[in-house]
């Protein structure tokens, strides 16, 4: 399972995310579910399916303007467990991947998590 994501490069936000294989189809979808063709700008890694979907007048590719992704991702394995590496915790449920992801988005990055934390008084 692969998941695409797609963050605000000024605000940090975690805009969408797409959970899939790494082919060019499921990024195609997660472009057209975001509505991310009107984006002035996509900033990726050199994996190639980007320059298939995307084109090359948008894209950029580098670690240069990347690194705010890794951040996330980064985060993202430290605040859930079931993105940690294979050997530890990992779950193959698409279902909890994307509440996971939907928590992630809502509480830790883009939101307060002592918001979820009030939720539990």
């Amino acid at each position: 399972i692969w998941i695409w994501k797609a963050i605000d490069h000024n605000t940090r936000k975690l805009v969408g995310w797409q959970c899939g294989d790494r082919s060019s189809k499921t990024l195609t979808e997660f472009f057209d579910r975001l509505n991310l063709w009107r984006a002035k700008r996509v900033y990726s890694d050199f994996y190639v399916c980007y320059a298939d979907v995307v084109g090359n007048q948008r894209l950029r590719q580098g670690k240069r303007n990347t690194f705010k992704i890794e951040q996330n991702n980064a985060l993202q394995r430290h605040w859930l467990g079931r993105f940690r590496r294979r050997t530890q915790i990992v779950t193959r449920s698409m279902d909890m991947l994307n509440k996971s992801l939907a928590l992630f988005q809502r509480f830790r990055v883009n939101g307060n998590i002592e918001e979820l934390l009030a939720l539990l008084k």
